[in-house]
């Protein structure tokens, strides 16, 4: 890092219940490739409660990704050629 320009403050946002969205990593049937996610948990989530799961696919003739990081500065890094994203 260069100069900080700016550092910002969440703690209005995490007051109201909103936590991050948590990386997974996890293998497919076949046992050897790694399938990649991000999971984005209800505001006051309860481990002991069963929720509905949304599953966000695109079939489509693109290929589809997922961040290995949520953050601002770790999504202007994936704009680099290694894109540091998991694609499948």
């Amino acid at each position: 890092m260069l100069v900080e320009l700016e550092r910002a403050d969440i703690g209005k946002l995490t007051a109201t219940g909103w936590t991050a969205p948590e990386r997974f990593r996890v293998k497919a049937a076949d046992g050897v490739t790694d399938l990649y996610g991000v999971l984005y948990r209800p505001r006051g989530f309860d481990p002991a409660l069963r929720y509905p799961v949304v599953d966000n696919l695109y079939p489509g003739r693109s290929s589809t990704g997922s961040p290995r990081a949520s953050t601002p500065v770790a999504r202007a890094s994936t704009r680099s050629p290694s894109r540091r994203w998991a694609s499948w």
